[in-house]
């Protein structure tokens, strides 16, 4: 998942900006959290992240993700990603490494921005321009809700889906 990363880069914002990191959701098995935990700790940044490691229930999604300015996928494989459609549902802008389809989703530089993975300079420097620039994350978010009522749309999708069945009946007459 790139945690280490996202780590790293944080400490390199905790240099900047006052800000708040909060890592949610249950960790795989490849996560190790003794390690990033002493990361943290060896890192100084105990008091500025909070960890909240087990699986959070639909209902609580919306309320967390309103906490945040921004939403960081600091992947390092990945072919898609839920998550990143739930940031553009509550509408907020996201950073997400440029990997597998994640560019596909992320309109670099409209509703997020897009950086190497496993570069956590990269991940910091845009992780700060969100937060001393509320009205860049601000209207960011406003296109990641923009996208997740029409590009991303289930019922766009659903009748995208639709017209491929169609046509492939079509043919098979």
């Amino acid at each position: 998942k790139g945690l280490d990363d996202l780590i790293d880069a944080f400490a390199i914002v905790r240099k900047s900006c006052r800000a708040k990191l909060l890592v949610v959701g249950y960790p795989t098995k490849y996560i190790d959290m003794h390690s990033l935990i002493s990361k943290v700790i060896n890192l100084g940044i105990e008091d500025s992240i909070i960890f909240d490691t087990r699986y959070v229930p639909v209902e609580e999604i919306g309320t967390i993700i309103g906490f945040a300015t921004m939403l960081v996928y600091p992947y390092r494989s990945s072919t898609q990603s839920g998550a990143l459609q739930a940031a553009y549902i509550f509408g907020k802008p996201v950073i997400a490494t440029r990997i597998g389809g994640l560019p596909e989703a992320v309109e670099n530089e409209k509703n997020g921005f897009l950086v190497p993975p496993q570069s956590p300079g990269d991940l910091a420097a845009k992780m700060i321009l969100l937060v001393t620039n509320p009205d860049i994350a601000e209207k960011m978010g406003r296109y990641s809700k923009h996208l997740s009522e029409t590009r991303f749309s289930w019922n766009i999708i659903a009748r995208q889906i639709l017209e491929i069945y169609q046509e492939i009946t079509l043919k098979n007459k």
